[in-house]
């Protein structure tokens, strides 16, 4: 069985549009979760590391990050990324990275 891929997907978001998006992409995860058993996702908000200047006011760095037990198929994936990117407000610029964890 080859290893369990990671899902992470980043993009920059507005502080105007914020909040409408948090909702729909929450929404847009729990709907992916429960119509794939087994499918975990999550949505982060990068913090400015220890000592750094204060990030941006008007811009945020967020995260979705998805695995499941059974892995994350080419199907699976493209679902994910169909969901998302299809809802209103959601930056263009999105950079999609798979991860396996290290042997």
């Amino acid at each position: 069985m080859p290893p369990p891929v990671e899902l992470y997907i980043y993009y920059r978001v507005q502080a105007c549009d914020a909040a409408a998006l948090r909702e729909a992409v929450r929404a847009a995860q729990r709907g992916l979760m429960d119509n794939h058993p087994g499918l975990q996702a999550r949505l982060l908000v990068r913090c400015p590391a220890p000592g750094a200047a204060s990030a941006d006011p008007d811009e945020a760095t967020w995260m979705e990050t998805y695995t499941h037990c059974g892995g994350l198929p080419a199907e699976l994936h493209e679902r994910i990324e169909s969901a998302l990117r299809a809802l209103p407000g959601m930056p263009a610029a999105r950079h999609v990275e798979a991860f396996v964890p290290c042997a």
